[in-house]
């Protein structure tokens, strides 16, 4: 068993953890993530123990940002009314939850299949 996110499988939370930090410091900040980063982080989101209050009406989409308070890359949320919100990678990792090893991957996000995302 391990952890399935954007259709891949990690062995281990720390492996999940390094590749959002991967994600969050190649990404161009303020341009919405697309492919399997996109799906990736809308997996790993849906793990966040405040998700459904954090994605409100719907998604359009996640982006990285600079927190100016911070001075640090974080994920963020577009909702489809077009505010947003940041997300810890932390929080989301401590609420992962093991895949079994039959568990087929996710759908991409690009298909808007994800159940956070609108429409669903």
């Amino acid at each position: 068993m391990g952890y399935v996110l954007g259709g891949k499988r990690f062995e281990t939370a720390t492996v999940v953890s390094d590749y959002a930090r991967i994600i969050l410091h190649r990404a161009l900040p303020g341009f919405a993530l697309e492919g399997v980063d996109a799906s990736f982080v809308a997996d790993l989101f849906s793990h966040h123990p405040k998700a459904r209050r954090k994605a409100g009406p719907g998604i359009s989409f996640f982006y990285v940002g600079i927190m100016p308070a911070w001075g640090t890359r974080n994920f963020l949320v577009c909702r489809t009314d077009g505010s947003f919100d940041n997300f810890s990678i932390k929080k989301c990792v401590a609420s992962l939850t093991r895949t079994p090893e039959a568990a087929s991957p996710s759908s991409p996000l690009g298909q808007r299949h994800h159940p956070l995302m609108e429409g669903t």
